[in-house]
């Protein structure tokens, strides 16, 4: 069982990391973009859509490699 301790580092790395950083700021610019108006409703669907797509996909992967002892090395 993980400390206390244990489970706040690991929330500070990831919120620390550039990954995090980028998500961040990538979706306050496609926010702000979307809520003015600057996107079209059609292309706001199709992003939205297709990095959905690229998320669950990348999960189901990662759960497939997981059950197969494959740790993506």
């Amino acid at each position: 069982m993980k400390t206390w301790r244990q489970i706040v580092e690991r929330f500070i790395w990831k919120i620390t990391s550039a990954r995090f950083i980028l998500t961040i700021i990538i979706g306050s610019v496609y926010a702000y973009l979307a809520m003015n108006g600057i996107l079209k409703e059609d292309r706001v669907m199709e992003i939205t859509l297709i990095v959905l797509y690229a998320y669950f996909s990348r999960e189901r992967q990662n759960g497939n490699n997981e059950k197969n002892g494959n740790n993506g090395e």
